[in-house]
């Protein structure tokens, strides 16, 4: 009998260390469980703050924009994309030589050209080339022996710029529709500039 007893105690410490091992295997199983739903979670709010910040960023710091037409060649060609910074000039101002999309004085639609004027320039058109306040302006994003002219003329025409006020220019002067047509473009209807670089 003494032996029966011995060997239930050990049967019993045996279930005992069973059922203990077995519970740390169930406890660990669970922490694991535990540690990959936090991670799933953290990798799901991670991509929801994600598209959350592309989506507000391509609606008010960024988009993409496609150039249509010949009017900036040599330097962007039809179809080109190119990315358009709209918060660059929230914390500066345009930049003499940038390239810029705005809303067409003429028609409202979307136009890129390259700033050539800022308020307060005087800006003369004669003899096929540009002067900003009385200094012939230097272009070398322009093809070879291009002339600029205002077709209706083919003389010279000068232009005064107010406060807020630009003078934009495609780089295919031949084939571009700009400031020289529609006069000066307002600050506020430059959205932002595209970086060609």
């Amino acid at each position: 009998m003494h032996n029966n007893l011995e060997h239930i105690e050990k049967n019993k410490d045996l279930n005992l260390t069973q059922a203990r091992d077995g519970g740390l295997a169930i406890e660990k199983s669970h922490y694991r469980n535990q540690i990959i739903k936090g991670f799933a979670i953290n990798v799901a709010v991670a991509l929801v703050v994600f598209l959350a910040s592309f989506t507000a960023g391509n609606k008010f710091f960024f988009t993409i924009v496609r150039v249509t037409g010949t009017s900036m060649s040599p330097t962007l060609s039809d179809g080109d994309l190119y990315v358009l910074n709209k918060l660059a000039y929230s914390m500066r101002n345009q930049k003499i030589g940038e390239v810029v999309v705005f809303k067409d004085p003429d028609d409202s639609k979307l136009s890129i050209k390259r700033i050539i004027g800022q308020p307060g320039d005087t800006l003369e058109i004669r003899n096929g080339k540009v002067y900003r306040n009385n200094t012939l302006i230097t272009e070398p994003y322009l093809a070879s022996n291009t002339m600029t002219f205002i077709v209706e003329t083919y003389g010279g025409k000068i232009f005064q710029l107010s406060e807020d006020e630009y003078f934009l220019l495609g780089d295919n002067r031949e084939n571009s529709f700009d400031s020289r047509y529609y006069g000066s473009v307002e600050k506020t209807s430059i959205l932002g500039v595209i970086n060609n670089s």
